[in-house]
């Protein structure tokens, strides 16, 4: 059972469906990351970990499975340029946490103030 499929529509354009078992998760997992904001104050240094959180990890995880599902075609310009799949997602995965460095020492400077 395919918990995403992939479908052109009219336009020739790759659209990701999600069936219901992905929406009842993404849900929960909404509905508990709100529960925990609520109880807590919200701060920039809060505002900011939750976003590096997010980028770093599920973020880039769901930007990795979208790409798998809706753009596989595309890594075959990678293979041409000599580029495996896994070095190409170990080099972005590099640039995500190198972008994220200023924004880990502005949500330290946050939290001294």
């Amino acid at each position: 059972m395919a918990y995403l499929s992939c479908q052109e529509n009219r336009h020739g354009k790759t659209q990701v469906y999600g069936t219901i078992p992905v929406s009842i998760i993404a849900t929960f997992f909404s509905t508990a990351l709100g529960k925990l904001m609520l109880e807590k104050e919200i701060t920039i240094s809060g505002v900011l970990f939750s976003f590096i959180t997010s980028f770093v990890t599920g973020g880039y995880l769901l930007g990795i499975l979208y790409f798998e599902l809706a753009r596989k075609n595309e890594y075959y310009f990678y293979y041409n340029l000599g580029i495996t799949k896994a070095r190409l997602i170990i080099m972005n995965y590099l640039f995500h946490l190198i972008l994220m460095i200023p924004v880990l020492i502005i949500a330290l400077y946050a939290k001294q103030i």
